[in-house]
């Protein structure tokens, strides 16, 4: 249990969650929320874990639900408790996940009702939304935590996450709009395949097309875009979505301009969720089609390539598809419009065998490919 030798503070702090507890009319509900952002506002982390032994989580939440249950909810009122329940999960992660397990089943319906009030509303209430969304990346990022044993989900149902497109897609402050995207990628991870189908059927594949609007846009910066990548690549990985995002003409588009980067990690992601595409007879032939092939010369460029992984992943697609029937009678069809390049079985083969053997992987298998590891914000594919 934690202990704390200031004795001040302590007394303090249960008297702050106690008025919190008992608030209930305006001035009371007002004066309580104040004087907690006030004593929240700082970077101690054992504080922080003071505040979660002490419950102050807990009298937040509760006094977020009162307020949210009136019929004409304050503003203010709301943005300052959002404010000071997002500067106590300034605490360590597995204090923030095991918070979130025990108010979870309250806090995300206000959450999702809260994003919906501000989305639509024609006052600025931006702050709100990143703090929302501030609270939520750090619950997200939780499940990459060596300490978070438990294994229930960061959301159930799709009513949140259909919130966090709506930030992303709206003119919000640029921080809520990556903090919602890296969420989104970060529910990829950790899903049932039933969400992962979900996600990419979601509005008309709203998730995918915006993973693959963010991966490809420079002003998101590396760390978003490639995080964006790897969740459209585990929502590829399923062999439902593979047919439904590979005929895609954006995703494609997007994938063949990410193989023109310099920095190997976008090619290594779009080169991995072509592999995925690959295994779909529809998906391949709208790979061989697009643009007079150029995904295909994409893919036979990528298996020059130096990195290990970008190679395997290109032969691997470039296989999966002359092993298709009517792709290959597709490409060989459009031979001629690949520079040259020679695409048939045997001579695919013996590329293959200038860079090694590959194992074509989950797919082949019907298994998965592993996702990525390490942290929401991966470093390679």
């Amino acid at each position: 249990m934690f202990m704390d030798s200031d004795n001040g503070r302590q007394q303090e702090l249960d008297l702050v969650v106690e008025n919190l507890n008992r608030a209930f009319i305006n001035e009371e509900r007002t004066e309580a929320v104040i004087a907690a952002c006030t004593l929240f506002d700082h970077g101690d982390d054992k504080r922080h874990v003071q505040e979660i032994y002490t419950g102050a989580d807990r009298a937040l939440v509760k006094l977020l639900n009162l307020s949210m249950s009136f019929a004409d909810p304050d503003a203010e009122e709301i943005a300052l408790l959002v404010k000071a329940l997002d500067m106590v999960y300034r605490c360590p992660g597995k204090y923030v996940w095991t918070s979130y397990l025990d108010v979870a089943e309250v806090l995300i319906p206000l959450y999702i009702g809260i994003l919906e009030l501000c989305l639509s509303a024609r006052d600025n209430l931006d702050p709100t939304v990143v703090d929302i969304t501030n609270s939520l990346l750090k619950i997200s990022n939780c499940r990459f935590s060596s300490d978070s044993i438990d294994s229930r989900p960061v959301v159930d149902g799709m009513g949140m996450i259909a919130q966090l497109v709506g930030v992303a897609d709206s003119m919000v402050d640029i921080k809520a709009k990556i903090n919602a995207i890296i969420t989104i990628s970060n529910l990829t991870h950790e899903t049932e395949d039933s969400v992962l189908l979900s996600m990419a059927t979601f509005s008309k594949k709203a998730i995918p097309n915006l993973l693959i609007t963010t991966a490809t846009n420079p002003l998101f910066g590396d760390k978003t875009r490639k995080v964006s990548l790897g969740g459209l690549l585990n929502i590829s990985s399923l062999a439902q979505n593979q047919a439904l995002l590979g005929v895609d003409v954006g995703i494609i588009h997007g994938l063949c301009n990410l193989m023109r980067e310099e920095d190997p990690d976008f090619k290594r992601g779009a080169t991995a969720i072509l592999d995925c595409f690959s295994k779909h007879p529809s998906s391949g032939i709208a790979l061989v089609k697009y643009k007079k092939g150029i995904a295909v010369t994409s893919l036979i460029r990528m298996t020059h390539e130096m990195d290990d992984t970008i190679c395997r992943s290109a032969i691997s697609s470039l296989r999966n598809l002359l092993e298709t029937p009517e792709v290959e009678k597709a490409m060989k069809s459009k031979k001629n419009e690949y520079r040259g390049v020679q695409v048939s079985g045997e001579e695919h083969g013996q590329a293959a065998h200038a860079h090694g053997s590959h194992d074509t992987g989950a797919a082949a298998n019907g298994r998965r490919p592993a996702k990525f590891a390490g942290g929401p914000l991966p470093g390679e594919f």
